[in-house]
Parts: C-alpha cells; structure tokens; sequence
C-alpha cells in the first residue's frame, strides 16, 4: 500500500506493479541530473521536451527509493519491455504524486495552523 503523502506511488510497468517513492533528496538529485527545477520537469514531460536519459534517471531513482533495487542494465530492459510510452506515463504518475503530495481535494481539510 502506498502513502501519497510521504511521496509513494504504485507504477505499472511491463504488466508488474512498482512501488516508487520520492523524497525532498531524491528531487534534488533528480533536479541536478536533469539541470532544471523539479516542476519545469513536469511540465517538460508534458511537452514532450525531454530527454530518454532523464526517463531512465527518474524512474530509477523512484524505483530505489520505493525498495526495487534495479541496476542500470535491469532498468533499461524494464523500459524496453514495457515500452517508452508506458515508462513516460509511469514518469508522469511519479511526478504528479510527488507535486500534489496526496493533498486533500475536499474543503474544510486545511491544516490548523500551530
């Protein structure tokens, strides 16, 4: 089971089921890698602007820190298996998870301030 709120997310890839999770250090690692800020990611996924290196970069990261420990050749025939539309579309759940952090949708949910 998967906590949205601590960044966790369950991918499907190659008819398998990961869990994957990303944390405030695997961001930045991921911003580092990839030179741009974690949202302007996102939205460079959903512009098609990006580049296959950075696919295999994030979902990797995602899948360590979600318990899957996948070496870099194990990772590029998961991608290859499952197909690059279907590893895109697990990037795009991974970042979508980690931006909204499980956030409650209903009002009346906010946090009391301390």
């Amino acid at each position: 089971m998967t906590n949205p709120k601590r960044g966790e997310c369950l991918i499907t890839l190659a008819s398998k089921e990961y869990n994957t999770k990303l944390n405030l250090d695997s961001i930045m690692r991921i911003e580092t890698a990839c030179q741009r800020s974690f949202l302007k990611i996102a939205t460079d996924l959903g512009d098609a602007n990006f580049q296959m290196q950075h696919i295999v970069f994030i979902l990797q990261t995602a899948l360590k820190g979600g318990g899957n420990d996948i070496k870099d050749a194990a990772m590029k025939s998961l991608i290859w298996d499952a197909g690059i539309t279907q590893a895109i579309t697990a990037v795009g759940e991974i970042l979508t998870a980690a931006l909204i952090g499980g956030e409650d949708k209903e009002e009346g949910n906010e946090p009391e301030a301390a």
